[in-house]
């Protein structure tokens, strides 16, 4: 699933993704938003930690880490605010 995330254009593929996932089964509403400079890796770590399916609602590349960090906290804050979803922190 995640071996197709790679850039058609490396010389300027983005250097960090935010990334927004769904850990295990969906009625469960677990999700978790951060930010990694290699999404194939980073989903792995997350499925051998949580023991669970990951699955990837969202990925956006991004190039400057101030904009990375804004965007992932503004996101993080607005999914907390929905009714029945539970935000994990690392």
């Amino acid at each position: 699933m995640t071996e197709n995330l790679k850039s058609s254009c490396p010389h300027h593929a983005p250097k960090e993704y935010i990334y927004f996932v769904r850990i295990g089964d969906p009625s469960a509403r677990l999700f978790k938003i951060g930010t990694t400079n290699d999404i194939n890796r980073r989903i792995k770590e997350h499925k051998r930690y949580y023991k669970e399916d990951i699955t990837i609602l969202g990925l956006i590349p991004l190039t400057s880490k101030y904009t990375t960090l804004r965007v992932e906290k503004k996101m993080i804050d607005l999914w907390k605010t929905f009714e029945g979803w539970v935000y994990k922190r690392n």
